[in-house]
């Protein structure tokens, strides 16, 4: 009996002390490296987050070089309307071809600035259509054109829509009239407008 208590006590012995091997290795091995996979779970789920906000940037980033791109080709664009002094008669090339192309009759007038300014020293020079103009120069006209209310028309949607850099700065529209025949002196419609124009163009300063 002694022999087997004793084998029984030595089994139970070896017994709890695989269960505390067991439980060491457990909490001091296996927990730790839960921890540690749970931690670089972690770790990869942050860096496919960042990843994706990298990616996120760098297409917008892309997004605006294609725009700046886009502008500066826009820029480029706009810049090529404005002619140089030496080169403004396309200007009036192109003004002229807008009035051929509505069909009118036209009479055009236009004032240099800088001779003007010239010849009016001491006097208050006149201010500029467009304020805080930046390399911008403004070259004064004056324009009369005769034709229907379509021509008239037509030319406005011409300039409107076309690349000729000008605005208008005076306006007037009247009928041309006629004496009719037989009536004395009453004056009748002929279905023709006269336009007074004044307007500038604007070219580039050197």
């Amino acid at each position: 009996m002694t022999g087997f208590s004793g084998t029984r006590s030595h089994l139970l012995l070896t017994a709890l002390a695989i269960i505390l091997i067991c439980l060491s290795v457990f909490f001091l091995g296996v927990i730790p490296q839960l921890r540690n996979f749970n931690s670089k779970q972690e770790q990869i789920r942050s860096s496919k987050q960042e990843l994706a906000t990298l990616e996120g940037s760098i297409a917008t980033l892309q997004q605006a070089e294609q725009k700046l791109q886009q502008i500066d080709v826009e820029f480029d664009q706009v810049v090529k309307i404005f002619p140089l002094r030496e080169d403004s008669v396309v200007l009036v090339e192109k003004l002229e071809d807008a009035i051929a192309r509505a069909g009118l009759v036209a009479s055009l007038t236009i004032v240099d600035t800088k001779e003007t300014e010239q010849n009016q020293k001491g006097q208050e020079n006149t201010p500029p259509v467009l304020a805080n103009l930046v390399r911008l120069e403004e070259v004064p006209y004056s324009l009369r054109v005769s034709g229907s209310y379509r021509q008239i028309t037509d030319l406005f949607i011409y300039l409107e829509n076309g690349t000729l850099p000008t605005e208008f700065t005076n306006l007037s529209l009247s009928a041309e009239l006629t004496r009719a025949s037989g009536v004395g002196t009453t004056s009748v419609k002929t279905g023709q407008i006269t336009a007074e124009i004044k307007g500038v163009f604007f070219i580039k300063q050197p």
